[in-house]
Order: C-alpha cells, then structure tokens, then sequence
C-alpha cells in the first residue's frame, strides 16, 4: 500500500440554513470513483473513512477537510472498513486478499499485516480491548492484538464462511455467523462459550446494549424477564433473537421473529434499549416491536416511509433517533415519540434510487449517506450544546465552525432577522459572549473576533486577540471591554483587545483572582461593573472593575462552597448555588440572605427575566421555575416560587408552586417576559412559555382569560397589570385580594384606590394617614397594625427610628401588660402611668391583689421620679432667662402638677384594693389618712358590700 500525495476536497456547503438537519459537507466522485462507497466514522467522530471504485480510501475530519489519501496498490475491492476503539489504526480489508492494511492515522503510515487466511470475509475491532478479529472463508479465525502485535488462528471456528460478526460494548465477546446457518459466541481470546443453529444464513448480527440509555429507557428491567445476548438477522427473512444461559436467565434458548411478507426482505436492525428493536424492510417499511417477555412483539411503530425501496436503517441511542435511506431521501424517527420528524428529512432528487448505505457517528452529532454514484453525503444532527448571552444578544453554535449572534426578543416576537453569523478557525469547545467581540476557544486556548464596529460593517471575523492560558480553560466570560477567564480555580482578568483605547490611567491591566493563600475559585460571573467569583471556603467577592479594587464590605461568607452564581445585569442582586445543592439571593448593598425556596437539587443554571428585573427562572434538565423576587414586603425581602392562584371568596389568596417541563435536550439560554429561549438537540433556538406568563401573552379578551390574567399578575406581584384587570372583573374578592397583596408590597397608594373603589372610607383614611411615612419599618409596622398582627406590628415599630409607636399601639389597645414591659425598655418615665392603667383594669376585672401590686408599683415609681426631680432642682442653675421667666409666673398661671393627679389616683387605687383583699383597719387607716371625702365615700360605699358597717360609717363621717 502506498500513500497519495492530499488533493483538495471538492465540498460544498450546505444553504439551506433553515433546514433541521444540516449539511456539512458532500464528497464527490473525484474522490471515489463511479460507484457503491463504503464508510466508517472513527468511534469519537473525529474522522470519517470511505472507499468507493477506485480503491482509494479517503479519511475526512468533521469538517470535511480531507486529511489523508491512501493508495492500496491493489484494484480488490474494499469489502471491511473499522476503526479500533482509540480511533488510532483502520483496519482495511479488501477481497480475497490474505493482507489486511493497518492504517495509522497518527503517523500516516500503512503496514500490512499478513492473516495467512486463504479467503478473509471479515473483519472487526473490538469495542473495548486491542483484538481485531478476521474471519475467512474456510471458517479459520484470527485474532491481532495491536499492543503485542501478536496474532493467534483458531482453526475450525466454523466449518462454512464466515460473513458477519460483532463485538459487545460491555464485556469483550465476540459473536460470528457463518455460512454453516450458526452463529457462534466468544471470549476474547477466541474459545468459543456458547453456540446456536439458525434455519437461514446469518447476514447481520448485533448485541443488545447492556443497559438502558437513560431513566426514561423504556426498557423491562424485571429480574426474572429474559435478557437477550445477540440478534441475528437470517436471509433476509426473520430475525432471531438469542439468550445466554446465565445468572441474568433462567433459560436460554432463541427466538425466531416472522414479519409480514408485504414489508418484504428484513435489511437492517438495530436495538434501541435491551427490549425494544427497530427493522427496515425492502418495501420501504420502518418497524419497531418489543422483545420483552410480557409484550413480546408489540409493534410501537410501523410506517412506510420510502415509495419503492429501502436501503439501510441505523439507529443513535443518544439521540434516540432510527434513520432509513431509500429512493432520493432520508427519514428519521423520534424513539420516544414515534413520529417522524418531518423537518428532518433529506432529499436528494439528484440521487434517485441512488442511496446504499448510511453511518452514524458514536455521538449521534453527524449522519453520512453514501451512495452507489460514488458520492458521500454528511449532515449535522446534532451541534455541540455551546452558547451565551449578553444583553438581548445570544451567541450560538450554528455550524461545526460558525457562530450564530442573534436578537433574542426580536426572536421572541417572531420578527425575521438575519443572524450576525461569525466563521471561525476551530471547531469551539466553549463560546462567550460580549458587547461586540464573541470569543471561542478549546482546551487553554481562545481567540475573540469582533463582530460589530469593524472597519468594513460586512466582515464580522475580525480577530483582535488570541490568548494562550496557563491551563485548561473551565469558564470564559466577556463584557464590553473585558474577558475573564476561570482556569484550575484562578482568574485571568484582562482587556479584550490589546491595544484598546481607554481611558489611559483607568484602563485595567490584566490581573489573577484570588490573591496568594486564598481559596481556589469555584465559579464567577462578570457584568458591566463587576467580577462577581465565590471560592472553595465559602467566599463571594465583588471587584470593581471601574476601582480596580474588591469592594469591601460587599463580601459574603457562607459556610460551604459555592458551586454557582449568577447576578443580574446590574450586579445588585446575585443568586448563588452552594455545594449542598441549596441556593440563596444576596443583596450585596445591605449583606441580606434569602433563602431560594423549593429549590431542585439538580438546579444547574438562573436566567433573570431581561424584562422584569424582580423575576428569575431556575433550571435543570428537565423542568424550569419561576422565581419573584420582592425587596420591600412587610415581611422583610420575599422570595416566592411562582404557581397557579385561586382568590376565594373573602379575598384570601391560594398558591402551589409549579415547574414548566423543558422539552428533552432542550437547554435554556435566556429569559424575557416570561418566554424562555433555549437550544434545541439540534442547535436551533426555540421558545418554551412559562406555565407562570402563559394567561399574559394570551390575546383573548374573555371573562376567564381576564380571570387568568388577574391570578397571575397578582402571583408575579404586577400591581398594575392587576390593577387593570380587575377593572374588568369589577368583583369584590379579587379587588380585596389585591388590596392584601398591595399592602403586603407596602404599595399604600395603590391599597388606597383599591379601599377606595371597595367603598371603606376608614381604611382609606387609615392610609392616608401613613402615606408619606418613608421609614420601611415604621410604614411596614403600621400596615400591620392595619392587618390586625400586632406583634409583628410590634417587631417592625421597634426596627424603626420611633421605637414608642410600638408602645402607643399597645396603649391604644389597652394591652396594659405588654405596654408595660415595653415601657421598661423604650420609655421608663412612662412606667408609673401605664403601671396605674393596667392597676385600673385589673381593679375592673375583679383581680384585686394584682391591682394592689400594680398600684403600688406606680406609686413607687412616682416617688422615685419626684426624688429625681428634687435633686435635679438643688442642682445649680445655668439658665438665667427660665429662672426669670418662673419668678414672672403668676399663681393663676401655674400650670396642674400632673404627677400629684397620679399619685392621688394610685393611693386611691392602693387603699380600695386594701379594702377589698380585706385588710379592713389598714385600709380604713388609709382612707382616713387622705383626707380626700370622695375616696372616703368610695370606700364606705365598698365597706358596706363587705357588711362591715361600723367602719363604714366612720368614713360615710369622714366623708
């Protein structure tokens, strides 16, 4: 074999940009010759080989650059092509040639190795050792081990040909068919453990993958259900189905699946999971049955697909897509759904009755179709999922090397734009985003393109730098003039562009987060003003990219890791995700942690709505929720998952909290209004509605639309919006539940319209009153007061700079008790007097001895306070004009001493309550000694209830 010197591949490439599946490169019949091509993609899908009727074999990278041409100095047809598992060495197997050619890829070198088999049929890699294994047309196997270079034959393996084998994907056996109408299974060293009869020659055989593909695998995984080994397609005409007698059996044995005649001869199978199989016939038929015990040969899906013929089938279980070609096009089922997905389809009228076979990449990323005109057709099935935002502006994957910018709300609105589309030199491993450079990158690499404010507004590839890291990078993030750069737990912060025009001495040099001896970085964020990173000890950190410089006092310290953050546009708002899974909203400008409820443990992204700067949507793989965010509630900072609301009949509000299913394989890019923006599998942008803003983007105007509208509003704290749909409604509880849902917010104004409208002037006045409070706690207190909660009302008074409105409520509540022990605290001098008020309602409630001691204690407290003031007055006087201004006073000017009121009141209290805890002469004593005829007469009066009528009448005297 010999090497060709590399010619220039004729590709084109594909415009039909609106195409689901997309063409990435087609190699003609320059490059094979006029006739039947066989392929064979490398297990990771880095290159594809293919060999047509000229006998030359191409290797092609992904992109469809030819890298290589391999002359085989022989005009033998190619009948074997297979790649080893590292994807080092081809394996080329030609026609009754007893040489097989060792293609490898790294060296670009061909060696021959010499099977010494008479007739080679076959050949195939194993999928998990070094072994290639070469079948011959006497029924002699040999085994080659790449890493010894060492080749065993094992003679009589079959006594006919053997035409078709294969490898497991899990435990290294080796299945072969033979023209002896058996099939045979093997260890890797090639002793043969079990072996069966079929009624027709094998043509196919496949192993049932060791395991479902994922949780949704539809697979019967019932310990005593029988778990099939191998399935052996036989003439064209039946499908059997074999069973190892081992642990996972209770009995071995085979089956053999009859299909109709009308579907015609059985081309291709393969497995989907380990209980379920697809099938292409001649006819044109697509089938997919079961093979699990209970619904054994159910069929899940028969259509035909293909006028006149069918050609071949493969499947991708990471895709879980079954692909048939067939007269001029391509069809692709979804396994889950079992539908065709019509945007998927190829057609190539050029090609009609033309299409032989297809090969699918281990990934499911790419789909070849080659065709018996010599030609090879590769299409995109699926991109790599990379992509960012910025603003409304999101950068996507949309070819192998081309980056799609494009308007999200433009998208959203379904206004036709074009993309801002950005050819790039690699094939980008990550992608980021900023105001007008995108830069891409792989491994410790990355290199920014600006896309806008170019000298020539047509080009959009215009490369301003290329940065070399000192490690793989984990994170790229751009603004609009910086990029960090997260690389093994440091930053790299540096400009953009080299020779960026600043502001001279406020320009920011490059500089690496964290400082020396500090924690690794574990995540972070950059916005317009900031580098937001948190660390393995728990540490969030802002720098000031305007400073240069942390921003102290912004700092958080949590006590676990954090593994996420993700800020809003601003920076003033950032949710964090820790290591526990848990998350929590900071506000870095009064260092306050709100917990993040009902959280996924599987949350890996938060999206803040573009619109709403108090909405945020959290996802994971499979569902998104809705998050709004309330900074001032009387409640304090509010964090509510968002869910369907019913208003009851008395205005109270009822919610659940509720995700939005993501579609599977849809990843979220970003979120404005409530729609959500997300990649699909197949690297087009799609729109997914938030169960939270469904009724909001609804253009009826029904009464239950209306309805619906209002209830969510009102769950997405929308005052206004609600406002105006209860306008329409115009009914009593939903204007009473949005008065409790405006005053919860502190929105006095809109509580007042709403009291209003409802007719209650007292509210109204209410708040009026506190309207131009401005203190949060004091105006949060007094809407409590409002709701009846004192107790919070208390909390929130005693927050606020008046500390005594908490005492005043309670005052006015005459909740004497509590008035008291808060008077202790915030106002001692009214101590005596609240003591005397609480003294009079014990008295009222027949509590007398309690009284007394209440009594008592203001009249202490009294005489205390009046000590006070005697030393107060022997004090020396500095204020000459009140001292003139007391000697001008008249007597008739003197104003009441209200201190001796209250003293005469609590001897009063303390004498009556005397009496009536029935210490008669010490009471009478008291009475007599006040000399007050009034509390003489009260007392008598009280005697004379006790029938203690000498005494008594002594006082009536006194009095």
């Amino acid at each position: 074999p010999v090497l060709l010197p590399r010619r220039s591949a004729g590709l084109r490439w594909s415009t039909r940009r609106d195409a689901t599946m997309k063409e990435l490169f087609v190699a003609g019949d320059d490059f094979h010759g006029r006739g039947a091509v066989r392929l064979q993609w490398q297990r990771d899908g880095s290159y594809v080989a293919s060999c047509g009727a000229n006998g030359l074999v191409e290797i092609f990278d992904r992109h469809g650059q030819q890298v290589d041409e391999v002359g085989l100095g022989s005009d033998a047809q190619v009948i074997g092509l297979d790649w080893d598992k590292d994807g080092e060495i081809l394996a080329i197997l030609q026609d009754r040639l007893a040489t097989v050619s060792l293609y490898n890829l790294q060296k670009r070198r061909v060696t021959a190795l010499d099977t010494g088999l008479k007739d080679p049929r076959f050949l195939a890699w194993s999928k998990q050792g070094p072994q290639l294994a070469v079948g011959s047309g006497n029924g002699t196997l040999l085994l080659y081990r790449k890493d010894t270079r060492r080749q065993e034959t094992v003679m009589g393996k079959h006594s006919g040909a053997i035409v078709c084998g294969a490898w497991s994907e899990f435990d290294n056996k080796l299945a072969l068919g033979s023209e002896d109408k058996t099939v045979s299974i093997s260890s890797a060293d090639g002793s043969t453990e079990e072996q069966f009869v079929c009624r027709g020659f094998p043509s196919r055989i496949e192993f049932t993958p060791p395991k479902p593909i994922s949780a949704g695998t539809r697979a019967d995984s019932r310990s005593n259900a029988k778990q099939w080994t191998v399935g052996v397609v036989t003439r064209g005409e039946s499908l059997v189905l074999f069973a190892s007698e081992d642990s996972k059996n209770s009995s071995g044995g085979t089956v053999q699946m009859q299909f109709q005649t009308r579907y015609g001869k059985l081309i291709n199978f393969g497995w989907l999971s380990n209980a379920e199989i697809a099938l292409g016939f001649t006819s044109g038929q697509v089938v997919a049955v079961r093979t699990c015990d209970n619904n054994f040969g159910e069929e899940l899906f028969s259509e035909r697909l293909h006028r006149t013929s069918l050609t071949d089938l493969v499947i991708s279980r990471s895709l879980h897509r079954i692909a048939s070609c067939g007269d001029s096009t391509v069809r692709v089922v979804d396994s889950r759904k079992w539908k065709e997905l019509k945007n998927d389809m190829v057609s190539l009228d050029n090609e009609d009755g033309q299409l032989s076979s297809m090969c699918w990449t281990t990934d499911g990323q790419i789909l070849s179709v080659s065709t018996k005109s010599g030609k090879v057709y590769s299409y995109l099935t699926k991109m790599p999922m990379v992509h960012d935002t910025y603003g409304v502006n999101i950068a996507y994957l949309s070819s192998l090397r081309e980056i799609a910018v494009v308007n999200a709300i433009d998208l959203q609105r379904g206004v036709r734009v074009t993309p801002i589309r950005v050819p790039v030199s690699i094939e980008p491993a990550f992608v980021a985003l900023g105001a007008t450079c995108v830069a891409v990158g792989m491994n410790n690499r990355a290199w920014f393109y600006r896309f806008e404010n170019n000298e020539n507004p047509a080009k959009t590839d215009v490369l301003v730098n290329e940065q070399e890291y000192l490690a793989t990078v984990d994170n790229l993030l751009l603004n609009d003039r910086y990029a960090a750069a997260l690389c093994s737990g440091r930053i790299y912060l540096q400009p953009i562009e080299r020779n960026l025009q600043g502001d001279g001495a406020d320009e920011l040099v490059s500089k690496v987060f964290p400082e020396p001896g500090c924690a690794d970085v574990t995540c972070m964020a950059l916005t317009s003003a900031f580098l937001i990173y948190g660390t393995a000890d728990g540490s969030l950190e802002f720098f000031s990219l305007h400073d240069g410089k942390t921003i102290a006092g912004s700092e958080l310290r949590h006590e676990v890791a954090i593994k996420g953050i993700f800020p809003n546009s601003a920076g003033t708002r950032v949710v964090f995700i820790d290591e526990t899974g848990s998350g929590f909203l900071f506000n870095p400008v009064d260092a306050q942690v709100t917990p993040v409820p009902d959280l996924s443990a599987e949350t890996n992204l938060v999206l803040w709505d573009g619109l709403d700067p108090f909405v945020f949507v959290t996802a994971d793989a499979n569902e998104l929720s809705t998050y709004v965010y309330s900074p001032l509630t009387i409640n304090g900072p509010c964090l509510t998952k968002v869910g369907p609301l019913e208003v009851q009949d008395n205005g109270d509000m009822i919610t659940e909290p509720l995700s939005t299913q993501l579609p599977p394989g849809y990843v979220a890019i970003a979120s404005f209004a409530g729609v959500v923006t997300c990649q699909a599998p197949n690297s087009q942008l799609s729109k997914v509605m938030l169960g939270s803003h469904e009724a909001l983007h609804s253009m009826d105007r029904t009464t239950e639309t209306s309805r619906a509208k209002f209830h969510q509003s009102l769950a997405l704290r929308k005052l206004q919006d609600a406002w105006n749909m209860a306008l329409v409604l115009e009914s009593r509880p939903h204007w009473l539940a949005l008065s409790g849902r405006a005053m919860e917010e502190m929105n006095v104004e809109m509580a007042s319209r709403v009291w209003r409208k409802l007719g209650d002037a007292g509210m109204v006045m209410a708040l009026e009153r506190i309207r131009f409070v401005e203190d949060k706690y004091l105006l949060a207190g007094s809407i409590a007061a409002l709701f009846g909660d004192y107790a919070q009302a208390q909390e929130l008074f005693l927050l606020s700079p008046q500390p005594c409105a908490a005492l005043e409520m309670r005052k006015d509540l005459l909740h004497w008790e509590q008035a008291l022990k808060l008077a202790e605290t915030v106002a001692p001098e009214q101590v005596p007097k609240i003591s005397a008020e609480y003294a009079q309602q014990l008295e009222f409630k027949g509590e007398y001895r309690n009284s007394l001691s209440m009594y008592q204690s203001a009249l202490d407290g009294l005489d205390q306070a009046s000590r006070q003031e005697d030393e107060n007055a022997h004090m020396p006087q500095y204020d000459s004009n009140a001292t003139e201004e007391a000697e001008e006073k008249s007597p008739s000017q003197v104003e009441p001493d209200p201190v001796a009121d209250q003293r005469k009141q609590c001897i009063a209290g303390i004498t009556r309550m005397t009496l009536r805890a029935g210490n008669i002469p010490k009471g009478v004593a008291l009475a007599i000694e006040a000399k007050d005829p009034a509390l003489c007469k009260e007392c008598a009066d009280i005697l004379v209830s006790l029938k203690q009528f000498a005494d008594a009448a002594t006082l009536y005297e006194k009095a």
